[in-house]
């Protein structure tokens, strides 16, 4: 084994993000969604170097854990998994946009002293999302989710055209929708409670009528889609994870595979109030 074997990579200039990108905050009801386009200098060689890790294939780790759990949900296609130190600089731009368009609030001190900055960098996760044409539908993925995060990122990275992109939905429930998981604490009858657990842990039930493909979710008796942000290449999307959303992808029609570097962050102070 020869030193000059070993194959170096400079992180920091590989993530190097654009000095001015283009920044737009969309309020559709209850939800806001940050968009930032043109969010990598060369997003090119971002992909490049991605396409270097392994991908983790969950596909056996989650069929003998749907054998105990009917109810888990496993997340549409492949993932890799990054060292969230390999995107400090990414995390630092990340939390800034969310506390400069008020998604949370101004903490004046964490800004300033470096450890508390440090603790909030520290709470970011990183991976990616890969789907690919004639994808199949595994428990019924495709179906709108909620995050286990307070905040949730997604970076289109397919220079190819890809039709969706994400779109979220409001759950349906004798007349009255609901956004987000956090807005089901509105409901205060048992027999409601009892009735909407029991549609959302049946959601994963593959029956007849289930599609064969993973496909683009619109609307059934439990849930009505509202609003899509367009898969656009190098466009960062920032919304709070609690909202019901999907990846909007039809593999049975796509002829293109669909690849996204994913984030994820919850704050270290989240007793306060991020709405």
């Amino acid at each position: 084994m020869n030193f000059s074997d070993f194959y170096k990579w400079d992180f920091k200039y590989t993530f190097q993000i654009n000095t001015e990108f283009d920044v737009y905050k969309e309020d559709r009801d209850d939800l806001t969604v940050i968009t930032i386009d043109n969010f990598f200098k060369d997003p090119q060689e971002v992909v490049e170097c991605l396409r270097q890790f392994p991908i983790n294939d969950r596909d056996k780790f989650y069929e003998e854990l749907a054998e105990k759990d009917k109810f888990l949900l496993k997340p549409p296609g492949y993932q890799q998994i990054f060292p969230a130190s390999y995107f400090e600089g990414v995390s630092y731009i990340l939390y800034k946009t969310l506390y400069e368009y008020d998604f949370v609030p101004h903490d004046y001190e964490a800004n300033q002293e470096f450890q508390k900055l440090g603790d909030q960098i520290n709470q970011f996760r990183y991976g990616t999302d890969i789907l690919t044409p004639k994808m199949k539908n595994v428990m019924n993925n495709y179906m709108p989710h909620f995050d286990h995060t307070k905040f949730s990122f997604e970076l289109f990275l397919s220079e190819e055209e890809i039709s969706g992109g994400t779109s979220f939905y409001k759950l349906k429930h004798k007349g009255e929708e609901y956004s987000s998981i956090d807005s089901l604490a509105d409901v205060t009858e048992d027999e409601d409670r009892i009735e909407i657990r029991d549609l959302l842990n049946g959601m994963n039930e593959v029956t007849d009528s289930s599609p064969e493909y993973y496909t683009s979710f619109e609307e059934n008796d439990i849930f009505r889609k509202y609003y899509t942000v367009p898969f656009e290449f190098n466009k960062l999307v920032i919304y709070k994870g609690t909202y019901w959303h999907s990846i909007d992808y039809d593999s049975a029609k796509e002829e293109n595979l669909r690849y996204s570097l994913t984030s994820s962050y919850t704050p270290t102070n989240d007793e306060e109030d991020f709405d």
